[in-house]
């Protein structure tokens, strides 16, 4: 036998005697969930039509409507986001194409594990979404059909710069990325208390906002704990559904590597000292 292959089975076995591949195969991995929806092409439009509700209050009421769609301050493109159940990363991207010369520029959002989120108090997070100051605030969501959760429930967090908005031609995208294991993980907001957390459903409701620029009393206001003191908006398109499939995919959990690694690096380093010690 070579000195390699004496020196990987060596690790090998070292490794089996500290209990380290038991670890490895009995650790837990970390599962990505994911969702993507695209505008329909024109052939599926007739579809996904006959489904939309045409208010938002009927879109609140009816919970029946798998979707509830408006384009009145742009086109959505695609809404897009994952969720990863051990690091608690989410993500979250709307594309809008401009309609009438109008985008929006924030909004709020709440995502759900399954159900649509509305009528859902002290349950879930919603997250408003200001693309000029670039702010992103959470709140404990009141489950009413309006964007006064920030007004009557908790606070939660906030992220100075959290949101991200990308102008391409007529098209624009808003995006934020956090991290929610602090938010998911109250204790102090009831047991029904999810957060903002989803695994193979997911339920959102998203309204976009635009914010009149030159109107004072048409945007967001912030305290200086980063917390909302006006949020109104000039008009609201929305993107509301419930019981959305999700892909999922799995990998290891971050420090699992990490461990394998500093014990081989470790088994590396008794094997040299002992054969130091023989010369």
């Amino acid at each position: 036998m070579t000195a390699t292959k004496l020196l990987t089975s060596g690790l090998i076995a070292g490794t089996l005697a500290l209990g380290i591949v038991g670890t490895i195969g009995e650790s837990a991995t970390a599962a990505t969930f994911s969702y993507k929806w695209n505008e329909p092409d024109e052939a599926d439009k007739s579809y996904f039509t006959n489904q939309w509700c045409d208010t938002a209050k009927q879109c609140y009421s009816d919970k029946t409507q798998p979707l509830g769609l408006n384009n009145k301050i742009g086109s959505h493109q695609s809404i897009q986001t994952t969720y990863n159940d051990v690091t608690g990363e989410l993500t979250w991207s709307a594309t809008f194409d401009k309609k009438d010369n109008k985008l929006p520029n924030g909004g709020w959002l709440v995502l759900s594990d399954g159900p649509n989120p509305k009528d859902q108090n002290y349950e879930y997070a919603i997250f408003y979404l200001d693309g000029i100051t670039k702010n992103l605030t959470a709140y404990a969501y009141n489950g009413q059909n309006n964007s006064s959760s920030w007004n009557t429930n908790p606070f939660l967090q906030s992220w100075e710069d959290g949101v991200k908005v990308v102008n391409n031609g007529t098209e624009r995208t808003l995006s934020f990325s956090i991290n929610t294991n602090a938010i998911n993980s109250r204790t102090d907001l009831g047991d029904n208390w999810k957060g903002a957390q989803y695994g193979d459903n997911l339920g959102i409701w998203f309204h976009e906002v635009k914010f009149k620029r030159n109107r004072d009393d048409l945007i967001a206001k912030y305290d200086q704990e980063g917390k909302l003191t006006q949020f109104n908006y000039q008009k609201s398109g929305w993107f509301d559904s419930g019981a959305l499939y999700t892909s999922m995919q799995e990998v290891p959990e971050p420090g699992t590597m990490g461990a394998i690694g500093v014990s081989l690096l470790g088994l590396l380093g008794f094997s040299k000292r002992k054969k130091q010690q023989a010369q």
